[in-house]
């Protein structure tokens, strides 16, 4: 029974890695929803904050100013969102869409300028930082939660994403409140990319391989709500966990690597019929 107990307690500290990431991101995405703004930009907050805060550490090699400014940077990345979407009136798919690939084309080419044309370099960093996100983690659910749910605040701010009509009317400042939202999607988010990086100990290009996108579809599979996406992220990371494990058998490596994106695909067919968006989201 003990070693049953072990096991089960071995895989979960197995799937936490994969899990981080994903939670980040899906909290950035409630934020950033919650207000009426699609984030497929999710992706480019991580790689962001992971070149940022892979290129601070390599420099100053502390840990906790390098985590702020990487999710600084991916704070800044969600005002561009926003800029784009609000004041420009750019489609957001497009919006996010085009950070993305931004990132990805700029995050090589400032690689390639500061580690003598190299696309990749180490951090060098050999700390445990589980303990320190797993705290993170429960801090960012309940901070969320809270906020959304039981605060005059939080109604404010979900009525922007639900009738900003009738928010100007009640003299709610829209602008102002999805400005903040779209920063605090992107801090957030960006401590998943920051842990990506300081996890790997190397930084890689596009580390986030697509994290963001699974990110948005817990957002969805939970109902817009904290508790649900983060049981979509961990059910999503779970299933990452499982094609990690099962790579050098005798299923082709490249079939087990579009387990967790299939698992996404099938999960939203299912769930995206039955759930009902903030009612002013894209708009």
């Amino acid at each position: 029974m003990l070693e049953y107990k072990m096991n089960k307690f071995n895989i979960i500290a197995l799937i936490l890695p994969a899990f981080y990431p994903l939670f980040f991101g899906t909290m950035g995405g409630i934020l950033s929803e919650r207000v009426g703004i699609i984030n497929i930009a999710l992706e480019g907050f991580l790689l962001t904050a992971a070149f940022t805060t892979g290129v601070v550490y390599y420099f100053t090699h502390s840990l906790i100013l390098s985590m702020f400014l990487g999710s600084l940077a991916s704070g800044f990345m969600g005002i561009l969102h926003w800029y784009f979407t609000k004041k420009l009136n750019l489609n957001h798919i497009i919006s996010g869409l085009g950070i993305n690939i931004f990132v990805s084309g700029f995050t090589i080419f400032m690689t390639s300028m500061i580690f003598n044309e190299k696309r990749t370099f180490s951090l060098n960093f050999e700390g445990n930082i589980s303990f320190l996100f797993f705290i993170l983690f429960i801090i960012t659910f309940i901070c969320v939660y809270i906020f959304l749910f039981r605060t005059k605040w939080g109604l404010h701010y979900r009525s922007v994403g639900e009738n900003p009509f009738q928010a100007l009317t009640m003299g709610i400042k829209i602008n102002k409140i999805s400005f903040m939202g779209l920063f605090a999607s992107g801090f957030i988010t960006g401590i998943g990319g920051s842990f990506l990086v300081l996890q790997s100990g190397t930084f890689v290009k596009d580390i986030s391989s697509g994290r963001g996108y699974i990110a948005l579809a817990a957002v969805i599979f939970g109902g817009w709500k904290p508790l649900g996406a983060t049981i979509g992220a961990l059910i999503f990371a779970s299933f990452e966990w499982i094609a990690m494990a099962f790579q050098g058998g005798k299923i082709p490596t490249q079939l087990i690597s579009m387990l967790p994106y299939l698992i996404t695909i099938i999960a939203l067919v299912g769930v995206f019929r039955k759930s009902i968006p903030p009612a002013n989201l894209g708009k």
